[in-house]
């Protein structure tokens, strides 16, 4: 604990999550490189040293990789599913089992009604080395194992209608109804059958979902599209009975809520400090609920001069119940030797996530076997969105009454791991059926596609240990394909990904990607 308070005393002690995190925390190594080898040196002697009660497996010192004492630890520890046994292996006897449906009816000229349902049963089995399907009752292992059952189920219509001359104008209106097992207050509706029970049923059991699409062809070729959708996103089994030990803490699901805990980051301030304010108030964090969406989105596709086509498109997102997880702990025992637990525990946002986003793509055709190509996203999370604020006082005062609803400040503790790079492109250049001369030779049905790739950097958030920075990358793509025209039904195709070799990671505590090439032979049978 000295040690942890020296460090976090520090000024320069970055703060987490911030974006110069990496940074900061490499100055800090780079600041205390005496001290912190001092102190690795006394932590390795410690741990090596013989009857060492943290490896009471063999009460000696650590066990050396290649030993006989080593693979025979090894191979017991893999082998076991007992976490409480000390063992490691996972074991997975889970099943799906999912039905679905549905029909096009077409009921005019004007109108075709899109309808289906599905079903959904989960039965997860891992014994405890996943899911919280843990023994009943540890010190009997007779008794067996807690069974998990999780079923969903939903229904959708969909109504298109076409109008104006060759179907310029296109509007669908649709609707989904969405159950699950673990958010359904009326059952058992045929035991004693009422109208109420019918009523409250299909207010309370079902979540809905409308949507509204307008598609406008202006003039031929080129089209305008709007779309207001709305969407839910049901506490997946990770989300609700996940119990998976990673070390560092334990990722854990929420289906029922979970209290008597405090924030990760109070645990950090009291050992920093010692003052016990910081956890003398413990919290409570809710069960997980279904996860809510509107979106609205605009765009417009079109084809200028037979040669230029442009895709291009605006959304925003509305999320109410954003599923994320936060970092909590156990209270610290102040008076005993109960070790202190940390858990990254499935939560949603108290207050609405925005999202939003533009995409652009264009392809230009060119000297009528070349083509150019481009494309571009931006893409960011925002959870209060101050701008937003900005728009709904203006327009508050341009009618003079409150239509918008302003989003009030908050720090919001969940942490929505949206992991989206906020920009990114794409440049390319390819060609097909060029015929090239070489040594009085034609090579007729010659291809090549040439691409970079630039993704900017961003914040990644996972499990504990798997949450930081991954830093902007570059990456040059090529291919050069033949088709021979004596044999037209095959292909031959070399090419590579990353050509300049440049390595990078597209995600957090992931291998990185190095320079990748291959050849291969495609052959058409129909």
């Amino acid at each position: 604990m000295p040690y942890s308070q020296a460090l976090r005393r520090d000024p320069d002690f970055p703060t987490y999550g911030a974006p110069d995190f990496d940074q900061r925390y490499q100055a800090l190594l780079s600041k205390y490189a005496d001290s912190l080898r001092l102190w690795h040196a006394q932590a390795r002697a410690f741990a090596d040293s013989p009857g060492n009660p943290f490896f009471c497996d063999t009460c000696r010192a650590r066990l050396e990789p290649g030993t006989p004492e080593f693979n025979a630890a090894f191979q017991r520890i893999t082998s076991n599913p007992s976490f409480l046994a000390g063992g490691s292996r996972f074991v997975d006897n889970s099943a799906l089992v999912h039905f679905q449906g549905g029909h096009d009816w077409v009921i005019s000229p004007h109108f075709t009604l899109h309808w289906g349902a599905n079903y959904r049963k989960y039965l997860p089995r891992s014994y405890g080395t996943i899911f919280a399907d843990t023994l009943i009752d540890p010190s009997e292992p007779a008794k067996g194992y807690r069974r998990i059952t999780l079923y969903e189920w939903g229904t959708f219509g969909y109504l298109e209608t076409r109008w104006l001359k060759e179907d310029r104008l296109k509007i669908g209106l649709g609707l989904r109804a969405d159950a699950q097992q673990n958010f359904v207050r009326e059952k058992n509706i045929l035991d004693r059958f009422s109208l109420e029970k019918v009523r409250n049923a299909l207010q309370h059991n079902f979540l809905y979902s409308p949507a509204l699409t307008l598609t406008y062809e202006v003039k031929r070729f080129h089209t305008l599209r709007m779309a207001f959708l709305s969407a839910l996103r049901y506490p997946t089994l990770q989300d609700q009975y996940l119990h998976y030990n990673v070390g560092r803490a334990i990722l854990l699901g929420n289906a029922q809520g979970m209290g008597n805990i405090i924030p990760l980051q109070n645990l950090y301030d009291y050992l920093a400090t010692g003052d016990t304010t910081y956890i003398t108030r413990p919290i409570f964090v809710p069960g997980v609920r279904p996860e809510r969406l509107r979106s609205l989105e605009v765009g417009y596709k079109g084809i200028w001069k037979g040669r230029l086509f442009v895709d291009m498109g605006y959304f925003f997102n509305w999320y109410w119940n954003f599923l994320g997880f936060r970092l909590v702990s156990t209270l610290p025992d102040l008076g005993g030797n109960r070790p202190i637990q940390i858990y990254r525990l499935s939560a949603n946002a108290q207050d609405i996530v925005t999202t939003q986003g533009f995409s652009v793509g264009v392809y230009y055709y060119f000297a009528q076997k070349y083509t150019f190509s481009g494309s571009y996203t931006w893409a960011v999370l925002n959870k209060s969105g101050a701008w937003m604020n900005e728009l709904a006082r203006f327009v508050n005062r341009q009618v003079g009454r409150t239509l918008l609803r302003e989003i009030p400040p908050h720090d919001d503790p969940i942490i929505p791991a949206f992991n989206t790079p906020p920009h990114k492109y794409n440049l390319g250049l390819s060609a097909r059926d060029l015929t090239l001369k070489a040594g009085g030779r034609q090579v007729r049905y010659l291809g090549f596609a040439v691409t970079w790739r630039w993704v900017h950097g961003f914040w990644f958030e996972g499990s504990p240990q798997f949450t930081g920075y991954v830093p902007s990358w570059g990456s040059l793509d090529a291919q050069l394909s033949w088709r021979p025209a004596t044999t037209p039904q095959i292909t031959y195709k070399v090419g590579g990904t990353n050509l300049l070799g440049q390595r990078f990671f597209q995600a957090y505590g992931a291998p990185f990607i190095g320079r990748l090439v291959y050849g291969g032979v495609w052959i058409d049978i129909l």
